[in-house]
């Protein structure tokens, strides 16, 4: 939106299409210069307690698929 506002005044109306190109365009550039500066590479992975051990993270997210599992179907039974 920024480069449609900057725009506006020599495109006009076209000045939003254009700035869908030059939004994507500036994005392009920005994520092949993150690539290229390759700070990330030097990063390393951090293995957790769950990768060595062989279970699965507790994330907490099984109670809440249960009660829409559970919600789900007495929803159903009292629509029949």
């Amino acid at each position: 939106m920024t480069f449609a506002f900057a725009l506006q005044s020599m495109l006009g109306d076209q000045a939003i299409w254009w700035s869908f190109s030059l939004g994507s365009m500036s994005s392009l550039v920005l994520a092949i210069r993150y690539y290229l500066v390759g700070r990330w590479r030097s990063a390393g992975t951090i293995i957790g307690h769950h990768l060595t051990t062989g279970q699965a993270p507790n994330t907490g997210l099984v109670f809440i698929a249960f009660r829409a599992a559970e919600n789900w179907t007495q929803n159903i039974g009292q629509a029949v």
